[in-house]
């Protein structure tokens, strides 16, 4: 089943440029499913009163909801570390917690 991977077909009116989204499985007992795409799309009516009474239409595969893109990688914030201090303790530290740090590494 197409629409349990995200499929969905997309049916454009040529006419008022009107969109509807349908699961694929209900095409299939239409009595017109075994005709190409083309032709199954010109014989589509923009029904009224929503739509504009033009038949023909131009269909097309889509995932349905969009996917939304990757996120990038945030980069790593750069902090100067004082010298002779883990970086990654410095960086994971809390102001109290770099103060002692320092107070460590200083002797």
């Amino acid at each position: 089943d197409a629409s349990s991977h995200g499929f969905y077909l997309e049916v454009t009116c040529n006419g008022c440029r009107r969109i509807a989204i349908f699961e694929p499985g209900g095409f299939a007992v239409t009595r017109w499913f075994k005709l190409p795409i083309d032709a199954l799309g010109a014989r589509m009516l923009c029904q009224p009163p929503k739509g504009c009474g033009h038949r023909g239409a131009t269909i097309r595969f889509i995932s349905y909801p969009p996917t939304p893109p990757a996120k990038a990688m945030p980069k790593p914030i750069e902090t100067r570390t004082p010298k002779g201090i883990d970086p990654e303790a410095w960086a994971n530290a809390s102001d109290h917690e770099r103060k002692r740090l320092v107070r460590r590494a200083r002797g």
